[in-house]
């Protein structure tokens, strides 16, 4: 959401989880309670600021309102009525949760470069 927005110069895209735990809580809250969360570093590196972006989980109804769908969910997280969806597209993007300042900043490299391409595309 936030590179589209950064590129498109719009705020078109919004995000939402597939697994949201605590919708409404912030990353920022999310760290302060759990630690990590390293996307705060990457995208700050990035000059994108996502501390108070709040977990949204998505829904059904949601659906219909976007031209595209962009799941970077494993497929064990996705949906049926999701993925069935024909605005749906999947991106086969590991999750770098757990894993490290270094592969979450790899992570958003990728995301970046498809979202670029993505915007070329559209």
């Amino acid at each position: 959401m936030s590179f589209y927005n950064l590129f498109s110069k719009s705020s078109d895209a919004d995000s939402a989880g597939t697994d949201v735990i605590f919708p409404g809580e912030t990353l920022q809250e999310l760290r302060d309670k759990d630690g990590g969360v390293f996307v705060i570093d990457v995208m700050a590196s990035e000059g994108i600021d996502v501390r108070n972006n709040k977990q949204t989980q998505i829904t059904p109804d949601m659906l219909d309102k976007y031209d595209k769908i962009i799941n970077m969910a494993g497929e064990e997280y996705t949906p049926i009525w999701l993925s069935n969806h024909t605005n749906y597209i999947a991106w086969n993007i590991d999750d770098p949760g757990g894993k490290g300042l270094e592969e979450t900043n790899r992570v958003k490299d990728i995301i970046k470069a498809k979202v670029i391409e993505l915007i070329k595309v559209i």
